[in-house]
Protein backbone atom coordinates (compact mmCIF):
# COMPACT_ATOMS: atom_id res chain seq x y z
CA UNK A 1 0.00 0.00 0.00
CA UNK A 2 1.38 3.49 -1.08
CA UNK A 3 2.13 5.83 1.68
CA UNK A 4 1.51 9.74 0.90
CA UNK A 5 1.31 12.73 2.59
CA UNK A 6 -0.42 15.78 2.01
CA UNK A 7 -0.14 19.44 3.67
CA UNK A 8 -3.00 21.83 3.73
CA UNK A 9 -5.98 18.97 3.94
CA UNK A 10 -8.07 21.78 4.77
CA UNK A 11 -7.87 24.20 2.36
CA UNK A 12 -9.68 24.64 -0.60
CA UNK A 13 -7.51 22.44 -3.19
CA UNK A 14 -6.25 20.19 -0.34
CA UNK A 15 -9.42 18.88 0.87
CA UNK A 16 -10.99 18.17 -2.27
CA UNK A 17 -7.71 16.50 -3.09
CA UNK A 18 -8.88 14.45 0.13
CA UNK A 19 -11.81 13.40 -0.96
CA UNK A 20 -11.13 12.02 -4.19
CA UNK A 21 -8.01 10.24 -2.41
CA UNK A 22 -10.42 8.48 0.55
CA UNK A 23 -11.95 5.46 -2.01
CA UNK A 24 -7.66 4.67 -2.71
CA UNK A 25 -5.87 2.11 -1.44
CA UNK A 26 -3.54 4.15 0.31
CA UNK A 27 -2.25 5.27 3.69
CA UNK A 28 -2.66 8.82 3.59
CA UNK A 29 -1.10 11.55 6.51
CA UNK A 30 -2.37 14.93 6.79
CA UNK A 31 -0.43 17.94 8.33
CA UNK A 32 -2.48 20.27 9.59
CA UNK A 33 -2.76 23.63 11.19
CA UNK A 34 -4.49 23.54 14.63
CA UNK A 35 -8.07 24.58 14.69
CA UNK A 36 -8.36 23.86 11.14
CA UNK A 37 -11.55 22.29 10.12
CA UNK A 38 -11.83 18.78 8.48
CA UNK A 39 -15.07 16.50 7.95
CA UNK A 40 -14.98 13.75 10.46
CA UNK A 41 -15.33 10.91 8.09
CA UNK A 42 -11.79 12.30 7.03
CA UNK A 43 -9.87 12.09 10.00
CA UNK A 44 -11.30 8.79 10.84
CA UNK A 45 -9.68 7.41 7.28
CA UNK A 46 -6.52 9.17 7.78
CA UNK A 47 -3.68 9.97 10.15
CA UNK A 48 -3.69 13.31 11.55
CA UNK A 49 -1.01 15.54 12.70
CA UNK A 50 -1.24 18.96 13.99
CA UNK A 51 1.22 22.12 14.32
CA UNK A 52 1.11 26.11 14.63
CA UNK A 53 2.20 26.77 12.00
CA UNK A 54 3.43 24.08 8.91
CA UNK A 55 5.64 26.07 7.56
CA UNK A 56 8.28 26.52 10.51
CA UNK A 57 8.25 22.78 11.29
CA UNK A 58 12.37 21.87 11.24
CA UNK A 59 14.00 19.65 9.24
CA UNK A 60 14.06 16.77 11.38
CA UNK A 61 10.50 16.70 12.01
CA UNK A 62 9.79 16.62 8.12
CA UNK A 63 12.21 13.65 8.08
CA UNK A 64 10.60 11.60 10.89
CA UNK A 65 7.02 12.14 9.08
CA UNK A 66 8.33 10.92 5.58
CA UNK A 67 9.69 8.06 6.53
CA UNK A 68 8.59 5.09 3.93
CA UNK A 69 6.85 7.66 2.63
CA UNK A 70 6.11 7.41 -1.06
CA UNK A 71 4.38 10.29 -2.69
CA UNK A 72 4.00 13.90 -0.87
CA UNK A 73 1.59 16.36 -2.26
CA UNK A 74 2.06 19.58 -0.88
CA UNK A 75 -0.69 21.99 -1.46
CA UNK A 76 -0.22 24.00 1.83
CA UNK A 77 0.49 28.07 1.36
CA UNK A 78 -0.89 31.43 2.34
CA UNK A 79 -3.81 32.61 -0.06
CA UNK A 80 -5.74 34.81 1.81
CA UNK A 81 -7.89 36.63 -0.66
CA UNK A 82 -7.28 39.56 -2.06
CA UNK A 83 -3.55 39.39 -0.16
CA UNK A 84 -1.99 36.57 -1.17
CA UNK A 85 -0.13 38.13 -4.49
CA UNK A 86 1.68 40.55 -2.73
CA UNK A 87 2.43 39.08 0.89
CA UNK A 88 5.88 38.56 2.63
CA UNK A 89 4.17 35.66 3.81
CA UNK A 90 5.05 34.02 0.78
CA UNK A 91 8.68 34.13 2.22
CA UNK A 92 7.80 32.30 5.20
CA UNK A 93 5.88 29.67 2.69
CA UNK A 94 8.75 29.44 0.40
CA UNK A 95 11.65 28.34 3.36
CA UNK A 96 9.24 25.97 5.05
CA UNK A 97 8.72 24.22 1.32
CA UNK A 98 12.33 23.93 0.89
CA UNK A 99 13.07 22.47 4.55
CA UNK A 100 10.21 20.28 3.62
CA UNK A 101 11.60 19.50 0.18
CA UNK A 102 14.90 18.56 1.44
CA UNK A 103 13.94 16.61 4.13
CA UNK A 104 11.71 14.30 1.83
CA UNK A 105 14.58 14.17 -0.53
CA UNK A 106 16.98 12.79 2.69
CA UNK A 107 13.67 10.27 3.66
CA UNK A 108 13.60 9.17 -0.32
CA UNK A 109 10.77 9.64 -0.71
CA UNK A 110 10.18 9.05 -4.21
CA UNK A 111 7.35 11.82 -5.73
CA UNK A 112 7.01 15.05 -4.66
CA UNK A 113 4.14 16.85 -5.90
CA UNK A 114 4.10 20.45 -5.87
CA UNK A 115 1.13 22.84 -7.07
CA UNK A 116 1.84 26.28 -8.78
CA UNK A 117 0.31 29.25 -10.48
CA UNK A 118 -0.59 30.26 -13.98
CA UNK A 119 0.92 33.16 -12.33
CA UNK A 120 4.36 32.02 -13.10
CA UNK A 121 3.80 32.69 -16.95
CA UNK A 122 5.42 35.47 -18.77
CA UNK A 123 1.87 37.23 -19.40
CA UNK A 124 3.91 39.04 -22.47
CA UNK A 125 2.64 35.95 -24.06
CA UNK A 126 -1.00 36.19 -22.86
CA UNK A 127 -1.75 36.51 -25.97
CA UNK A 128 -1.22 33.20 -27.35
CA UNK A 129 -2.30 30.21 -25.13
CA UNK A 130 0.22 29.40 -21.86
CA UNK A 131 1.28 25.94 -22.60
CA UNK A 132 4.19 24.56 -20.46
CA UNK A 133 6.68 25.69 -23.22
CA UNK A 134 5.59 29.47 -22.59
CA UNK A 135 8.56 30.97 -20.63
CA UNK A 136 8.09 32.05 -16.85
CA UNK A 137 8.46 35.64 -15.84
CA UNK A 138 6.93 35.54 -12.15
CA UNK A 139 6.32 39.44 -10.85
CA UNK A 140 4.55 38.65 -7.91
CA UNK A 141 6.10 37.51 -4.16
CA UNK A 142 3.74 34.48 -4.65
CA UNK A 143 4.71 33.23 -8.14
CA UNK A 144 8.19 34.22 -7.38
CA UNK A 145 7.88 32.16 -4.68
CA UNK A 146 6.50 29.45 -6.13
CA UNK A 147 9.13 29.58 -9.01
CA UNK A 148 11.96 29.46 -6.14
CA UNK A 149 9.76 26.41 -4.83
CA UNK A 150 10.12 24.41 -8.54
CA UNK A 151 13.65 25.41 -9.37
CA UNK A 152 14.64 23.82 -5.93
CA UNK A 153 12.48 20.67 -6.86
CA UNK A 154 14.24 20.36 -10.13
CA UNK A 155 17.89 20.74 -8.35
CA UNK A 156 16.41 18.02 -5.72
CA UNK A 157 15.85 15.76 -9.25
CA UNK A 158 19.30 16.05 -10.04
CA UNK A 159 20.97 15.28 -7.25
CA UNK A 160 18.79 12.83 -5.63
CA UNK A 161 16.40 9.86 -6.22
CA UNK A 162 13.83 12.26 -5.68
CA UNK A 163 11.00 13.22 -8.66
CA UNK A 164 8.67 15.90 -8.77
CA UNK A 165 5.39 16.88 -10.23
CA UNK A 166 4.17 20.45 -10.45
CA UNK A 167 0.84 21.35 -11.74
CA UNK A 168 0.23 24.63 -12.37
CA UNK A 169 -3.07 25.79 -11.52
CA UNK A 170 -5.55 28.64 -13.47
CA UNK A 171 -8.72 29.43 -12.40
CA UNK A 172 -10.16 27.78 -9.80
CA UNK A 173 -14.52 27.86 -8.65
CA UNK A 174 -16.64 24.97 -6.67
CA UNK A 175 -17.27 23.76 -3.07
CA UNK A 176 -15.20 25.17 -0.82
CA UNK A 177 -14.33 28.40 -2.49
CA UNK A 178 -13.56 31.53 -0.23
CA UNK A 179 -16.78 33.31 0.14
CA UNK A 180 -14.82 36.72 -1.79
CA UNK A 181 -14.06 34.20 -4.94
CA UNK A 182 -15.78 36.16 -8.07
CA UNK A 183 -18.61 34.12 -8.42
CA UNK A 184 -19.64 33.08 -4.41
CA UNK A 185 -19.36 37.26 -4.48
CA UNK A 186 -21.85 37.43 -7.59
CA UNK A 187 -23.87 34.88 -6.15
CA UNK A 188 -23.96 36.12 -2.99
CA UNK A 189 -24.68 39.53 -3.52
CA UNK A 190 -27.70 38.97 -5.84
CA UNK A 191 -28.96 35.88 -4.19
CA UNK A 192 -29.73 38.64 -1.01
CA UNK A 193 -30.61 41.50 -4.13
CA UNK A 194 -27.64 43.91 -3.61
CA UNK A 195 -25.70 45.43 -6.53
CA UNK A 196 -22.92 43.80 -7.48
CA UNK A 197 -20.07 46.03 -8.09
CA UNK A 198 -17.49 44.51 -11.07
CA UNK A 199 -14.88 45.48 -13.33
CA UNK A 200 -15.35 46.48 -16.61
CA UNK A 201 -15.36 43.02 -17.28
CA UNK A 202 -13.61 42.66 -20.49
CA UNK A 203 -10.81 40.13 -19.12
CA UNK A 204 -11.37 36.35 -20.33
CA UNK A 205 -10.16 33.66 -17.48
CA UNK A 206 -9.57 29.72 -17.99
CA UNK A 207 -11.86 28.29 -15.02
CA UNK A 208 -11.62 25.17 -14.41
CA UNK A 209 -14.17 23.10 -11.70
CA UNK A 210 -12.25 22.26 -8.52
CA UNK A 211 -13.52 18.55 -8.89
CA UNK A 212 -11.71 18.05 -11.97
CA UNK A 213 -8.38 19.96 -10.72
CA UNK A 214 -8.42 17.48 -8.50
CA UNK A 215 -8.89 14.80 -10.44
CA UNK A 216 -6.15 15.91 -12.61
CA UNK A 217 -3.92 16.43 -9.95
CA UNK A 218 -4.02 12.92 -8.26
CA UNK A 219 -3.55 11.58 -11.78
CA UNK A 220 -0.36 12.72 -11.77
CA UNK A 221 0.68 12.05 -8.40
CA UNK A 222 -0.43 8.15 -8.03
CA UNK A 223 0.70 7.59 -11.95
CA UNK A 224 4.15 9.94 -11.40
CA UNK A 225 4.00 11.65 -14.41
CA UNK A 226 6.83 13.50 -13.64
CA UNK A 227 7.42 17.47 -15.15
CA UNK A 228 5.11 20.10 -15.39
CA UNK A 229 1.84 20.28 -15.98
CA UNK A 230 -0.82 22.70 -16.71
CA UNK A 231 -4.64 22.06 -14.76
CA UNK A 232 -6.69 23.89 -16.83
CA UNK A 233 -9.77 23.63 -19.44
CA UNK A 234 -8.48 25.66 -22.17
CA UNK A 235 -10.99 27.89 -22.60
CA UNK A 236 -11.73 31.07 -21.95
CA UNK A 237 -14.38 33.07 -20.95
CA UNK A 238 -14.89 36.81 -20.01
CA UNK A 239 -15.90 37.99 -16.33
CA UNK A 240 -18.48 39.78 -17.23
CA UNK A 241 -19.89 36.49 -19.77
CA UNK A 242 -19.04 34.86 -16.25
CA UNK A 243 -21.39 37.36 -14.17
CA UNK A 244 -24.40 37.44 -16.71
CA UNK A 245 -24.58 33.78 -16.78
CA UNK A 246 -25.09 33.88 -12.80
CA UNK A 247 -27.13 36.69 -12.87
CA UNK A 248 -29.98 34.98 -15.66
CA UNK A 249 -30.49 32.31 -12.86
CA UNK A 250 -31.56 35.09 -10.27
CA UNK A 251 -33.13 37.62 -13.21
CA UNK A 252 -31.18 39.96 -12.09
CA UNK A 253 -28.94 41.38 -14.86
CA UNK A 254 -29.98 44.81 -13.29
CA UNK A 255 -28.11 44.37 -10.52
CA UNK A 256 -24.59 44.18 -12.04
CA UNK A 257 -22.55 47.35 -12.06
CA UNK A 258 -19.16 46.98 -14.44
CA UNK A 259 -16.89 49.43 -14.31
CA UNK A 260 -17.30 49.91 -10.56
CA UNK A 261 -13.72 48.02 -9.09
CA UNK A 262 -10.22 48.66 -10.49
CA UNK A 263 -8.71 45.94 -12.43
CA UNK A 264 -5.78 44.14 -10.87
CA UNK A 265 -2.75 45.89 -12.32
CA UNK A 266 -0.52 42.32 -12.74
CA UNK A 267 -3.30 40.61 -14.64
CA UNK A 268 -3.34 41.03 -18.63
CA UNK A 269 -6.50 41.08 -20.73
CA UNK A 270 -6.36 36.96 -21.46
CA UNK A 271 -5.39 34.31 -19.40
CA UNK A 272 -6.25 30.77 -21.36
CA UNK A 273 -3.98 27.68 -20.91
CA UNK A 274 -3.08 24.59 -22.79
CA UNK A 275 -4.45 21.45 -20.53
CA UNK A 276 -1.77 18.98 -19.87
CA UNK A 277 -3.55 15.52 -21.42
CA UNK A 278 -3.79 13.54 -18.69
CA UNK A 279 -5.99 9.84 -18.84
CA UNK A 280 -7.98 8.71 -16.20
CA UNK A 281 -6.63 5.35 -15.09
Amino acid sequence: MKKIVITGGSGFVGSNILKHLLNKNLEITIILRKNSFIEKNIIKNCQVHYVDDIFHQDYDWWLNIFKEVDIVIHSAWYVKHGKYLMSEKNLECLYGSICMAIAASEAKVSSFVGLGTCFEYDFEYCDKILSIETPLNPKTPYSLSKVSLLNTLRTLQLTSKMNYCWCRIFYLYGEGEDKNRLMPYINQKLKNGETVFLTNGEKIRDYIHISEATKLIIEIALNKLYGEHNICSGKGKSIKEIAEVIAAKYDRNDLLKFGKKDANRFEPLKIIGSPSKIKYQ
